[in-house]
């Protein structure tokens, strides 16, 4: 979903996604000693949210094309777990 939502090939969504891996490798592999990196890379992803609320880097039938990826996706995944949901409940005995 992450890939969907934040394409790789809009820069700024890029780096959203860098930061958001780092301020998690930092507190996961690091912990403690990681604190600098994860605040430093919180800080950027703040502001950079922030400029991207004010000025969306994709607008008119790019950003329609990116929610219509989305809702796609969001359907694609409501129908495998509501298949899932019907094989548990058919493997448990179970009504759902």
């Amino acid at each position: 979903m992450a890939e969907t939502a934040l394409p790789v090939d809009v820069p700024e969504f890029a780096r959203l996604r860098e930061l958001t891996a780092t301020i998690q490798e930092s507190v996961m592999a690091d912990g403690d000693s990681g604190r600098a990196d994860a605040a430093s890379a919180s800080t950027e992803l703040w502001t950079l949210r922030t400029a991207l609320d004010a000025e969306p880097p994709l607008t008119g039938p790019a950003r329609a094309d990116l929610f219509a990826a989305l809702g796609s996706s969001l359907t694609a995944m409501h129908t495998a777990e509501v298949a899932a949901v019907a094989e548990l409940a058919a493997v448990t005995g179970q009504n759902v």
